[in-house]
């Protein structure tokens, strides 16, 4: 039996019309809660970190793969990114974003 047969025959059970990213979307809004909190290691070690790295994004374009909510992509357009896109499995997350005009 091939890899494809194999597939085919698992799924003729109908989990294979099962949305693969329904357990992140049920665990997305918790898990934005805890990376909002003022404890996070997200707040105090990773985005520091990432934000370290990309250095001056002033005049560049950002694509965000795994954005959650966007609040990164807002902050980089604070910084000067001209356009960012970002996207998420949990489709409530994709965004885009764009520099205010002032």
């Amino acid at each position: 039996m091939t890899a494809h047969e194999r597939g085919s025959a698992a799924g003729s059970d109908g989990d294979s019309a099962q949305d693969p990213s329904q357990p992140w979307q049920e665990l997305a809004a918790d898990y934005e809660r805890a990376r909002a909190r003022e404890d996070s290691l997200d707040r105090l070690v990773e985005w520091p970190a990432e934000r370290d790295v990309l250095g001056d994004v002033t005049g560049r374009s950002i694509l965000d793969l795994g954005c959650g909510n966007g609040g990164k992509l807002a902050e980089l357009v604070r910084d000067g990114a001209l356009a960012c896109a970002g996207v998420d499995i949990a489709g409530n997350f994709n965004t885009t974003r764009r520099p205010v005009s002032s």
